[in-house]
């Protein structure tokens, strides 16, 4: 898949976005800018952009990705800079539809981290990859970049400097090299930043994972978004990171149940981080 056109969106009412916003414009002087062959722009909504019900509601009509500034609360309760894309595997209480899934972009988030880390070791952050779990949930590619958990991270500029950088070396590597040459993957299990599927992004040459349900929200999860998962992960995926011991065993019979019909490729994720 091309990428030509790019937005990034930075809520009017969210803090951290503010920031983010701020410095990103400082790096590239304007609001309409090039990365590489590709155009890019910054929106500015005045509204919560989990509850936005369109592209045109964030600014983003005619992108080929949307790259969201954000804050990030609650777990693990850490300075840490994380990514992930949107949707809901079962009920949607934070926004977007119930049992809908964005299009994720694995190589996004994938390359996301790998250029967090260090940065964001400097400055005394951790970097995780988050799980599938509230709106909007849209049809062009997306990926939020945040900085967490409070209020002290949210306005803390050098995290905003980490999440700007790291978004732009990202983009700029996938644009000169190109977006293929990853084995995409589904993650299933754990707890909501899952140490594994962190580890895999980070140090796998392979594997860039997409979607990723989470334990927590495994029972309400329809098979019909067990299956979306794979089909809105920005390309052709036929591999599934299960997590083993981070989903109940009813939960992961039902789930693998799913995946065999699939006939898709069954990994576990222990395996794979180990040997990393």
């Amino acid at each position: 898949m091309m990428i030509k056109r790019i937005a990034f969106v930075a809520s009017k009412v969210d803090l951290a976005a503010n920031l983010m916003a701020e410095e990103l414009i400082k790096v590239v002087g304007s609001e309409e800018f090039s990365i590489g062959d590709a155009k890019a722009w910054i929106s500015r909504p005045e509204q919560e952009v989990l509850y936005a019900e369109s592209e045109g509601e964030l600014g983003a009509d005619g992108a080929d990705l949307i790259v969201i500034l954000s804050r990030h609360s609650g777990v693990p309760g850490r300075p840490i800079i994380t990514t992930h894309v949107s949707g809901n595997f079962g009920d949607a209480p934070f926004g977007g539809d119930p049992h809908t899934l964005s299009v994720a972009c694995p190589p996004f988030m994938k390359v996301f981290l790998q250029e967090s880390e260090r940065r964001a070791q400097e400055i005394g952050f951790d970097v995780g990859f988050e799980p599938t779990h509230h709106g909007p949930t849209l049809d062009t590619p997306l990926a939020f970049v945040e900085v967490g958990c409070s209020a002290e991270e949210w306005s803390n500029r050098n995290a905003a400097k980490v999440v700007v950088d790291s978004s732009l070396a990202a983009l700029r590597r996938l644009i000169s090299q190109g977006f293929a040459g990853f084995t995409y993957a589904v993650g299933f299990g754990g707890p909501h930043i899952n140490g594994y599927f962190t580890k895999i992004q980070l140090r796998s040459q392979e594997f860039a994972i997409g979607h990723v349900l989470r334990r927590h929200d495994s029972e309400s999860a329809s098979e019909e978004a067990v299956r979306l998962a794979f089909k809105r992960n920005f390309g052709t995926t036929e591999v599934a990171i299960v997590d083993w011991k981070g989903l109940r065993g009813k939960e992961r019979s039902r789930i693998l149940g799913v995946l065999e019909e699939m006939g898709v490729r069954v990994m576990r994720a222990r395996n794979i981080a180990h040997s990393l």
